[in-house]
């Protein structure tokens, strides 16, 4: 579910709980909210949100950094 405005820096998945938190830095809110859509569309993910972000500059240019909490609905109880 990535595109030329999001940048994924980790995906770390605990079938033990079923947590997956995803890091990444998007081109601009909007971007980081469109992505933020596309993820909770996918059927293996569920409560997908926003844990924290913040605006850092890359190469001079603005870009929200980001990490996602979602429930993993393929991890094992």
């Amino acid at each position: 579910s990535s595109d030329d405005k999001i940048g994924l820096l980790a995906v770390q998945p605990d079938a033990a709980t079923g947590l997956v938190r995803i890091s990444g830095e998007a081109r601009d809110a909007a971007a980081l909210t469109d992505y933020i859509t596309r993820l909770e569309a996918q059927p293996s993910l569920q409560n997908v949100h926003l844990a924290e972000h913040e605006i850092k500059l890359n190469q001079g240019r603005p870009v929200v950094r980001f990490n996602l909490n979602a429930t993993w609905a393929g991890a094992q109880s």
